[in-house]
């Protein structure tokens, strides 16, 4: 096709394209090849005329280096509708190699046009644009650039992108907070997707990047002490609003019984309250896989003792709390008398619930991510995680049992991979549950895989010897929620997935929008990653600066790997939990998944976290 030329003028300066009509994307985009140049000043034979897509140009050209071609890829709907997210490039062209920057200009409100036959010059055609993709400098050729992006943007954009209709369910209630930097991740889904927020929370808990955000329509405060009448107060003071509701929504386990009451009461979205209490038992939960083992439920250690006098256990064991956060109060006991000292850590972590007290499972632990719709798999992902430092080795103290690396992809071989999906998915089916985001995690007994350390290395790798023992799973618990904030950027990274927008398309029963964002990059994962938690192992104020923006400033070698980190504390701030999470760096390689476990273990090593 012949390139036709196009030139304009911004902010007194004039700019010229070479343009032409490229190949579609998934068939529901057309894409238009750009080269652009920075003219100079002087006559021109249009102008700007508030033409945003033209506006973006020229400053996009305005930084590219002098005398530079700058090539483009525009996107324009093949079909009418509606986009799913109005940040699609942003979500789907994450880490390309070859992108320089994205930019979108559609809302998700907005009703997407296609160009008649009639449109045939380039600034009529640009008002139909929705969206930019800038390439990087190519070290090749333009043409052999133009068909990488392409090809790139096949892999990475689905059809289903674009729907028939706009978003009708779009009101949603979100009860309780996480830190600000997890919000603010979860209000930009929201506001891409076109969902209208309001939030319930205690007094004096809402947070600045809830109240600036412009999805945010209301801030509800209640008193939010977990008791049986917490349900009742969140249906009282929004019924108080008069506002129609369409979803109502949790991120943090603590209120999931109290939102699944609420939801009931008001006539909205969600599981069973049964299936929500079971999951976040999790002696309850160990049931739904019985061995020989039989698990001890207790109260205190009064109890233990008794127990002790007429039966003997076999050690290893592991206790932990029935209904704690995350992996508060869970230690390992390797003879009687560490088990009754790590029941009495147990018990300060429990904050009154009972303890469960079970057999310490060898092998391999994975975390399992499912989407599912009406019980059926839309996405499900693998996800290695390193051992914790109760783990590890001749370390000389007990170490816990909070998470150090998560990796993607997975180096379990696919016979495990399908056995593991198949079991864990018959699980969620048994319990209850048909429609939602769950993260689970569980043990591997019997892998073929087992963790070893070489040249300095740790990671998951093949045993010599095949296992005695047939291969199982051996699960720890359901989480009914999206994984946590390293969980959900690791996968965003390997395979382009947006875990909390799809959690609250499912608190709204926005089905069409829920299947959409469900699907993964046509080719898998794009990339290692490695989210690397950085743990405190005391309680205690935090006496140390940003360590994200120390290592910034130290080692800017070893950034340049990181796509996202965060300090999750301030100087002088209080760590009332032990362990405890202090900052998180996710690490990517496109090269290898030894590079990108050799970066994140200079991190660790490069990071120092003082507590006093």
């Amino acid at each position: 096709m012949t390139l036709k030329q196009f030139i304009w003028q911004d902010k007194g300066e004039t700019f010229s394209c070479c343009w032409e009509w490229a190949k579609p994307v998934s068939n529901a985009f057309s894409t238009l090849n750009l080269i652009l140049r920075l003219t100079g000043p002087g006559q021109h034979e249009k102008d700007n005329e508030n033409n945003r897509v033209l506006a973006f140009l020229a400053d996009t050209t305005r930084r590219s280096p002098p005398l530079k071609e700058t090539l483009v890829k525009l996107i324009i709907p093949l079909q009418g509708g509606y986009i799913a997210r109005s940040d699609f490039l942003t979500v789907r062209m994450i880490s390309c190699p070859i992108v320089q920057c994205v930019k979108e200009f559609c809302s998700p409100e907005q009703y997407l046009e296609v160009p008649g036959p009639h449109v045939s010059e380039f600034d009529e055609v640009a008002r139909y644009v929705i969206g930019a993709v800038v390439l990087r400098d190519p070290e090749i050729h333009c043409s052999s650039a133009l068909q990488q992006i392409d090809e790139e943007l096949e892999n990475r954009i689905p059809l289903s992108y674009i729907l028939s209709t706009p978003l009708t369910n779009n009101h949603l209630v979100i009860v309780g907070h996480r830190h600000p930097a997890v919000m603010a991740g979860y209000l930009a889904s929201a506001a891409a997707l076109g969902i209208r927020v309001t939030l319930v929370d205690g007094e004096n808990e809402f947070l600045a990047v809830e109240r600036r955000s412009d999805v945010v329509e209301k801030c509800i405060q209640i008193d939010m002490t977990a008791d049986d009448k917490l349900a009742s107060r969140i249906v009282d003071a929004l019924s108080a609003t008069r506002e129609k509701y369409h979803g109502i929504t949790t991120f943090t386990d603590t209120w999931l019984i109290h939102v699944a009451k609420a939801a009931e009461a008001l006539g909205l979205p969600t599981t069973s309250l049964d299936t929500v209490k079971l999951c976040l038992d999790k002696y309850a939960t160990r049931q739904l896989c019985p061995d020989e083992f039989q698990p001890l439920r207790i109260k205190s250690l009064e109890e233990l003792r008794s127990h002790l006098v007429s039966s003997q256990f076999d050690y290893p064991l592991i206790v932990k709390p029935c209904t704690a956060w995350g992996s508060q109060g869970v230690y390992k006991a390797c003879t009687q008398e560490e088990l009754l000292a790590v029941v009495s850590l147990a018990q300060k972590a429990a904050k009154g619930s009972d303890l469960l007290i079970d057999r310490y499972v060898n092998g391999p632990e994975i975390d399992a991510n499912f989407v599912l719709q009406d019980g059926e798999i839309l996405f499900f992902e693998l996800v290695d995680g390193l051992p914790c430092t109760a783990e590890v080795e001749n370390q000389g103290k007990p170490g816990d049992f909070l998470e150090t690396d998560e990796i993607w992809p997975t180096n379990h071989p696919q016979r495990e991979s399908d056995m593991i999906r198949s079991r864990l998915h018959s699980i969620l089916l048994q319990t209850g549950f048909r429609d939602g985001v769950f993260h689970l995690e569980a043990r591997i007994p019997n892998s073929a895989m087992h963790y070893t350390v070489q040249d300095g290395i740790l990671d998951l790798r093949p045993r010599e010897a095949e296992p005695v023992g047939d291969l199982s799973v051996f699960l720890l618990e359901i989480n009914q929620r999206v994984p946590g904030h390293g969980g959900s950027w690791g996968t965003a990274l390997a395979y382009g997935l947006d875990y909390p927008a799809i959690y609250m398309l499912g608190a709204l029963n926005e089905k069409e929008r829920f299947r959409s964002l469900s699907i993964p990059f046509a080719k898998g994962a794009q990339q290692w990653v490695d989210s690397v938690f950085i743990n405190s192992e005391k309680a205690g104020v935090y006496d140390g600066d940003d360590v994200c923006r120390e290592l910034r400033k130290q080692r800017p070698d070893l950034m340049a790997h990181v796509h996202y980190s965060n300090c999750y504390y301030g100087n002088g701030e209080t760590i009332t939990d032990s362990p405890a999470r202090i900052a998180l760096f996710v690490v990517t390689s496109r090269e290898s998944r030894r590079q990108v476990l050799e970066i994140s273990k200079e991190i660790r090593q490069s990071v120092e976290v003082k507590v006093r």
